[in-house]
């Protein structure tokens, strides 16, 4: 862990994205939002460390779980 200042947002802004607009279901939504926010605490900066789509893609391949995003 470098920095957990913001992982609460970005956790929320992930599960917002991917449940509410994106219309994921539960399950995929809170996955994805953990991704985000544990991606959040490699990195310093609350907003500079919040990873892009093609970052979180990467991440999810290297973990072994095959979500479309």
């Amino acid at each position: 862990v470098v920095d957990t200042t913001g992982a609460g947002d970005a956790w929320a802004s992930g599960f917002i994205v991917f449940e509410l607009i994106e219309g994921r279901s539960l399950r995929e939504a809170m996955l994805l939002a953990n991704a985000v926010a544990g991606i959040k605490c490699t990195r310093r900066g609350a907003v500079t460390g919040v990873p892009r789509r093609d970052e979180l893609r990467r991440f999810l391949q290297a973990h072994g779980l095959s979500l479309t995003i």
